[in-house]
């Protein structure tokens, strides 16, 4: 399980002032578990100090009462070694919503070289590890007579504008860390300014300046920042700080980003907030261990580099708001520019149909609003998170199918924060060119068929309920039905297993959407061949015939893979739709050489001396096997037989779609002359027909149309009868139909005469 980082950000400012006039009296305590001092401060502010140490909270700084304690801080705290001019303390109960800067006065021993700062560090709190994670921040601390002062200003979020996040997720912050330092070293690039001890590894330092910079230039191409705005910012603000220190901490989790609460979306001047936002941006701390320098290879340095640098870029667009594009396109700009992947399936199995699961996020993906800062700096929920890890591949196809597209990263955070599309799958529909249909199953075929990461089938197979398998034993069960809603930019996956032991030559499966109404543009269903646990990618189509199964089966393929994919909604994107799909077996007979032909519906009758029409039935009764012979799609039928009491003679003609043969007749006639005491002259034409019944039991196909349906089909039915008196009758061709109505056709193979 991918372990959730919670982060308190504290941002300090150096000020002027005197250092206190009382000398305390307290001795240091050297037990870290017992509070050097400890005081209960209310809205009327007040002072808590010790040796060492004095913390004073102006009046109105707290809107209620809280206790205030200091600790000696731990020896693993001094993480810098022979720098430290201070003792470590540790301050617990600073309320987060203070809103006046609070004073901090440190008295230091011994001289202070020409840099001298004031190192503030946050633990991350690592859930479900011992192993807590610092984030350590340096300032240029003002030297009055022994003693280096700072003010703490308010987070952030105190102040802030409607619509910015919310900090944290406690109500305090719980462990904060304070010391003086002196003698540093420093590194400096044009954008960044490295401090560290003066003992640590200058040539791993220098490689991380070389590739942040590298970075810097890389998103710059990017239109992810503009780099005169940056020189400009940087000029009047200073360079961005980088603090690396020496705690031995966990490779990997000895690294953050901290920075200023601050929401885009309270931006109302786009053209000018070039320069306002690049003033944030240097007040973004970056804090690293040293020994995460010293065990990680170049590839890994440069990964770390070109995460942060990216972050950053996201904040200038974005503000400390995050989603899970701009988590999830952080992590794959780590991987692109280092060769480092974050992504593994194998580490969260249960997320491999997250990108098939729905693009969109915070509706009803995402119950729990928890949220936690990351080690990638900002704010999000725990749940998206995690989607944002599993969105990975995602976010990696739309960088390599659009690699031209320089800016298509950058679109797609301006979309979503400027142009009002509110939603990342909203930047995205509205950032590319292409429509959902072409860009989205193109995704789907690559994440199944392992192009972008190799994730086996067995991830996607675990999620196919029994309701998904679609199970084909034998000939006789020819047609499954499934009928599933679907949320936009989503897609349901299916297993049609082909478990008869081996089949006629040209079997075929037909896949088929519906309903007619969708836009079938963006409906589509995805075939794959399964054996050997890989999928092989077949076709896609709204309505789509396999092939050759005879062929599959004797080349092991037991399972034919269907993803159904939707992308058929209009933005915001939180509804779905139902989505019919209709599963058809055929065995297409090889000699396909006789039909049955049975229709009951009304007409309009004339008698000869023209006296009255009405309406009567009509029943085509003959209803015989007519043998015939199909030649290029074309069946045709003709013969001259007794009866017991006279003879019949007629022909019949049935037209195939050759595409959908033998399920759709696109023309079917059938004439037929039956002379017994009188004469009767049946005429009878349709179109259309679409054979989806069910194949019978004895192998024939059967189709039936009842009541009302029946007008779609036929389209002529004319009947002349004349007695031997002179008596007759005619019909006007035009059938009149009603709930009785009903056409049935029955086409048969050679071997079932």
């Amino acid at each position: 399980m991918k372990k959730v980082l919670i982060l308190f950000t504290i941002f300090l400012v150096v000020v002027s002032c005197n250092p206190p006039t009382n000398n305390p009296e307290d001795e240091p305590v050297n037990d870290p578990n017992a509070a050097l001092a400890e005081s209960d401060i209310g809205s009327s502010g007040g002072i808590i100090e010790t040796e060492g140490i004095t913390l004073t909270v102006p009046p109105g700084a707290f809107s209620s009462a809280v206790t205030i304690s200091i600790f000696s801080g731990e020896a693993s705290d001094n993480v810098f070694g022979d720098n430290a001019v201070t003792s470590p303390f540790r301050i617990e109960g600073l309320p987060e919503d203070f809103t006046k800067p609070v004073r901090v006065v440190l008295k230091y021993s011994g001289s202070l070289a020409n840099e001298h700062y004031l190192a503030v560090g946050n633990e991350l709190e690592v859930i479900e590890s011992v192993d807590p994670v610092i984030n350590t921040t340096l300032f240029e601390a003002k030297d009055s007579s022994g003693y280096l002062i700072a003010d703490i200003e308010p987070p952030a979020s105190s102040s802030s504008s409607e619509g910015s996040m919310k900090k944290g997720t406690s109500s305090v912050i719980s462990r904060m860390l304070i010391m003086g330092l002196s003698n540093m070293s420093n590194y400096e690039t044009p954008y960044f300014k490295l401090v560290h001890q003066f003992q640590a590894d200058r040539v791993k330092i220098k490689k991380l300046a070389e590739y942040m910079d590298a970075a810097i230039d890389t998103f710059a191409s990017m239109n992810l920042i503009d780099k005169s705005i940056a020189e400009a910012a940087i000029k009047e603000y200073g360079k961005l700080k980088v603090t690396i220190w020496g705690r031995n901490n966990e490779k990997y989790r000895g690294w953050c980003i901290d920075m200023p609460e601050f929401s885009m979306q309270t931006i109302d001047i786009p053209p000018t907030y070039g320069l306002y936002v690049m003033s944030y941006l240097v007040k973004i701390k970056f804090s690293i261990s040293e020994n995460v320098l010293i065990v990680s290879s170049e590839e890994e340095i440069r990964s770390l580099a070109f995460a942060w640098v990216y972050r950053m870029c996201c904040f200038s667009h974005a503000g400390s708001h995050q989603d899970w594009f701009t988590y999830g396109s952080t992590l794959w700009m780590q991987e692109k520019y280092s060769g480092v992947a974050e992504y593994d399936v194998n580490k969260s199995p249960d997320l491999a149909m997250s990108p098939l699961a729905g693009i969109e996020s915070g509706k009803s993906i995402f119950t729990d609003t928890r949220k936690a800062k990351t080690v990638l700096g900002g704010e999000l929920t725990v749940q998206e998170e995690n989607y944002s890890y599993s969105m990975v591949p995602f976010i990696k196809y739309l960088d390599l199918t659009y690699a031209k597209d320089k800016s298509l990263i950058s679109r797609i955070l301006t979309e979503t924060i400027f142009a009002q599309s509110g939603t990342p799958a909203e930047g995205i529909v509205n950032a590319l060119e292409d429509p959902e249909y072409i860009w989205f199953p193109g995704f789907c075929k690559a994440y199944l068929t392992r192009e972008l990461y190799n994730i086996s089938y067995v991830h996607f197979q675990d999620k196919i309920h029994s309701l998904d398998q679609l199970d084909f034993y034998d000939e006789v069960d020819t047609i499954l039905y499934s009928e599933e809603d679907y949320a936009d930019l989503s897609a349901h996956l299916y297993s049609v297993n082909l478990l008869m032991p081996e089949f006629k030559d040209n079997a075929t499966l037909n896949l088929k959407l519906g309903p007619s109404s969708l836009n079938l543009d963006y409906v589509t269903a995805m075939a794959f061949g399964l054996r050997n646990g890989e999928l092989e990618y077949f076709d896609h189509a709204s309505d789509l015939t396999i092939t050759n199964l005879a062929g599959l089966k004797y080349n092991n393929y037991h399972s034919i893979v269907i993803l159904v994919i939707n992308s058929a909604n209009e933005p915001p994107f939180n509804e779905s739709i139902t989505i019919d799909l209709d599963t058809e077996m055929r065995i297409v007979p090889k000699d396909f050489n006789w039909v049955i032909f049975r229709v009951v519906t009304r007409a309009n009758y004339t008698y000869t001396d023209g006296s009255s029409t009405t309406e009567g039935d009509f029943y085509y009764a003959d209803a015989n096997l007519r043998r015939g012979a199909l030649s290029n799609n074309r069946f045709t039928a003709t013969w001259n037989e007794p009866l017991s009491d006279g003879t019949s003679s007629g022909n019949i003609t049935i037209v195939f779609d050759p595409d959908q043969f033998p399920r759709y007749i696109t023309g079917y006639s059938v004439t037929e002359t039956r002379k017994l005491s009188d004469t009767r002259t049946f005429t009878i034409t349709a179109e259309n027909i679409k054979l989806q019944g069910y194949r019978d039991y004895d192998g024939s196909y059967l189709y039936t149309a009842l009541g009302e349906d029946t007008r779609d089909f036929i389209s002529y039915i004319n009947e002349e009868y004349s007695g031997s008196d002179g008596y007759g009758y005619a019909t006007d061709g035009v059938p009149v139909i009603n709930d009785d109505s009903y056409i049935e056709i029955v086409l048969g193979p050679k071997e079932l005469e």
